[in-house]
């Protein structure tokens, strides 16, 4: 039976990757997308139904909305402003965009890229699902501290590894199998 934590060996080997150099940006935001996605499903799956979470698909945006909802603890540090979700950012279109959102958007710009355009990373370069120009502008910061707060916050919440489950992240953390970089940021969960 699967159960909320099914989500997360994944979720932590996604995160293990992402912290690993090269910067391939298709790739990084892909992983850190796809690790977001799965520590959001098991939240929404703690606070519901299995069912339910993967009935979002890989809608980020909508699985991130109904935890805060379900139980406004949750990431309370971060949010979704549907004005900067819906304009056109990844084509560096701000218009509209107070300098209020504008500097949210700045900040928070990888969470608003995997949250908005999840389906297109893996098409990068060649015609996407979303995004409807090409040359388009994908910027990343990887590995970025700012997805340590966000996994470290969830970690905390859904109380994960619970003592039955192994960490991943600390076991990978003592071996040689990662670079130095990739320890040391990672390391910033436990911090």
């Amino acid at each position: 039976m699967y159960t909320w934590d099914s989500f997360l060996d994944t979720a932590d080997q996604f995160f293990i990757s992402y912290s690993c150099g090269p910067l391939l940006i298709p790739v990084k935001l892909f992983e850190i997308g796809h690790c977001v996605e799965l520590y959001l499903k098991a939240t929404l799956t703690k606070l519901t139904s299995i069912e339910n979470a993967m009935s979002y698909n890989h809608r980020i945006r909508d699985i991130f909305n109904e935890c805060k909802k379900l139980d406004g603890k949750i990431l309370a540090d971060f949010e979704i402003r549907n004005a900067v979700f819906e304009s056109n950012f990844i084509n560096n279109q701000f218009d509209g965009l107070s300098e209020s959102d504008l500097h949210h958007l700045f900040e928070f710009r990888e969470f608003y890229t995997i949250s908005k355009h999840l389906l297109d990373i893996k098409y990068i370069g060649a015609p996407q699902k979303t995004v409807k120009r090409e040359g388009t502008v994908w910027i990343i910061e990887s590995p970025n501290l700012y997805w340590i707060k966000f996994i470290k916050d969830l970690r905390c919440y859904l109380g994960w590894p619970t003592l039955h489950h192994r960490d991943l992240i600390k076991e990978i953390i003592k071996t040689n199998e990662i670079p130095v970089s990739a320890k040391i940021y990672l390391q910033n969960l436990f911090n």
